[in-house]
């Protein structure tokens, strides 16, 4: 192995944690230092791909007219965290302007590891020369290894998993090819581009370097490493490629060809930011890009991101950078050699978390064969916007008869006593001493659409459960399968929660929250099929953003659900409730944002 010359390195002993697929390390890093590149003394085959650069990687695109032309592009990419192993492998999306993103294959993954950890993260994907394909991959599962990022790290593969294949439909297997050195202690984040210059392919990873008989790190210090390929199955002699005194990893390239110029983009792991350089060579000098700035903000401002990807607009002078916080955030630039990114516009990314991956342009002819060999089911009729009042407990008469919907017959654990509610002559049922109400699963089972309102009044400490509805009555035990509204008496916080366990962690599948007072507030939850809205006294809650998923409440709750006011099922211990509630509705529909408006607004009124 070859260090790089040039460059002042301290040995720092560092506590690490994990985010996402890098490690956090902590160090200083003189963000204004250029790399001196090491000269490899390993001879490499001559080239056997063609020397003109791959378009993939460039802005040149073939004419409007031309059959090649590219008028899609496909996004290669893990999903989610780390509930199960289908999450750590190759799925595929694809968009026909770069920001409107659909996962192939009934959102399954259409690339599998069965070699070494059996998953896969981080994947890459390059268009040869020669108008073939290669994806490589880090070899890790944080699945398979329940959650162990430290051991992770210091007792790591020293593999990266390839694919290849003449077209985007026929990849083949996943193989493994051991690239790291000797005392790697883990490979992570692979890339591979086309070196213009040396007419090869230039892979690189970050690595940390120990003794991996005892899994003892020397420095916890993550360089970048690299490797010449003509073939993607034979690797020329390891090498340090960038260093900096502090940890860097995430290593990408965007090569662009109206000035000949290379951008590379890097995580700075001890600061959790991405910076950008620039060179004329990969094996040269590179300079850090002095306007570069995300939002008129320095790059610093951006923390807690990585994974970064670069690609271009089909259709006009405009670049897209992805950044990687657990799902993608999107920026744009009309000027890639100045790299000032602000937020980008309309940007949807359907169904699960994309992380960590890449982007390359396609044809139309790669892009209806991608569709055919990886085809989604026919789309699901829309969300239901429209309905009606399908239950109505105002406990106004002082009992738990409901004013419509009365067939759904509610049953209290024990003698309910009711007061005065929120408006004159209104009355409301006072929750306490774990007294709780069950509702008939009939009044929920079988609904994609709902939407949930209750007028309430915390009362004392801890968590009160509003409302929850799970499969079954003991959700002690996986899967766990429920949704509900709590509040949070200790972060003083709203909360609609949505999980459908498919591991051996939960999966959370929507969320939100809101401050507010213990005061009277009323609470509408509106739930569409794929994601869920909160209110707080007519207007939408300004917490945490939720987060789209791929399965409904149908889904979650099954054929006979359990119902709860005042309590969740978690066995013995229910998390009754202490508040008052003044009334509680479902409607059949998914209620537009206006209409929650009109509908506090209107009892506010009377």
């Amino acid at each position: 192995m070859k260090k790089l010359a040039g460059v002042a390195v301290s040995s720092l002993l560092v506590a690490s944690m994990v985010l996402g697929s890098g490690v956090i390390g902590y160090g200083k890093t003189p963000m204004g230092q250029t790399d001196a590149l090491g000269e490899t003394d390993t001879a490499i085959p001559a080239a056997t791909m063609p020397a003109a650069a791959p378009e993939a990687q460039s802005e040149a695109q073939p004419a409007a007219e031309d059959p090649n032309a590219y008028t899609g592009y496909l996004f290669v990419h893990f999903i989610d965290t780390e509930e199960n192993p289908d999450k750590e492998q190759i799925y595929y999306s694809v968009s026909k302007n770069g920001t409107d993103w659909t996962t192939l294959n009934d959102g399954k993954p259409v690339l599998r590891s069965e070699v070494g950890e059996e998953g896969v993260r981080d994947p890459h994907i390059i268009r040869t020369p020669d108008n073939k394909f290669a994806i490589v991959a880090t070899d890790l599962s944080i699945a398979n290894r329940k959650g162990a990022w430290g051991a992770a790290q210091t007792g790591g593969s020293r593999n990266i998993i390839v694919w290849k294949g003449d077209t985007l439909t026929s990849m083949g297997e996943g193989k493994a090819y051991a690239v790291g050195t000797e005392d790697s202690l883990d490979v992570w984040a692979p890339e591979s581009i086309w070196d213009v210059d040396k007419e090869q392919y230039m892979v690189t990873w970050a690595s940390i370097v120990g003794d991996r008989e005892t899994q003892t790190c020397y420095d916890w210090h993550y360089r970048i490493y690299r490797s010449y390929t003509t073939d993607f199955e034979s690797f020329s002699e390891p090498e340090v490629y960038m260093e900096r005194e502090g940890n860097i990893i995430d290593t990408t390239f965007y090569y662009n060809e109206a000035n000949k110029m290379y951008y590379r983009f890097t995580k700075d792991e001890h600061n959790k930011w991405v910076f950008m350089e620039q060179g004329a060579h990969l094996d040269g000098d590179f300079e850090m890009v002095a306007t570069y700035s995300i939002d008129g903000k320095h790059y610093s401002m951006t923390t807690g991101v990585e994974g970064p990807t670069v690609y271009k607009s089909n259709t006009e002078e405009k670049w897209f950078l992805l950044l990687d916080n657990w799902t993608y955030k999107p920026y744009e630039t009309e000027d890639i050699t100045k790299g000032v990114f602000t937020t980008a516009g309309e940007f949807t990314f359907n169904g699960p978390r994309f992380r960590h991956g890449s982007v390359i342009p396609i044809t139309t002819a790669e892009y209806d064969a991608l569709l055919e060999a990886y085809p989604n089911p026919a789309p699901a009729e829309p969300d239901k916007t429209e309905g009606e009042l399908i239950y109505d407990l105002d406990f106004d008469g002082g009992n738990l008869t409901a004013t419509v919907g009365a067939q759904y017959v509610a049953t209290a654990s024990a003698d309910f006593t009711f007061v005065d509610g929120q408006k004159t002559g209104k009355k409301a049922a006072e929750f306490k001493d774990n007294k709780f109400i069950t509702l008939p699963g009939a009044l929920l089972a079988g609904k994609d659409n709902l939407t949930l309102s209750f007028d309430i009044k915390i009362m004392g400490s801890g968590t009160s459960w509003l409302f929850f509805a799970a499969q079954n009555a003991n959700q002690m035990n996986d899967p766990r399968t429920y949704f509900g509204t709590l509040y949070k008496e200790g972060e003083g916080v709203y909360s609609a929660e949505r999980y459908l366990n498919q591991g051996w962690s939960d999966q959370l599948d929507a969320w939100d929250n809101t401050r507010a007072g213990a005061d009277w507030a009323n609470v509408t939850i509106v739930y569409y099929k794929n994601s869920t809205k909160m209110f707080i006294n007519g207007k939408a809650a300004t917490g945490k953003p939720m987060v789209a998923n791929s399965f409904s409440i149908a889904e979650i709750l099954g054929a006979d659900p359990t119902i709860y006011l005042g309590k969740a099922t978690w066995g013995a211990n229910g998390e009754y409730s202490n508040m008052l509630l003044d009334r509680f509705r479902v409607y059949d529909y998914a209620m537009p944002d206006a209409q929650v408006a009109e509908l506090y607004a209107a009892d506010t009124a009377n």
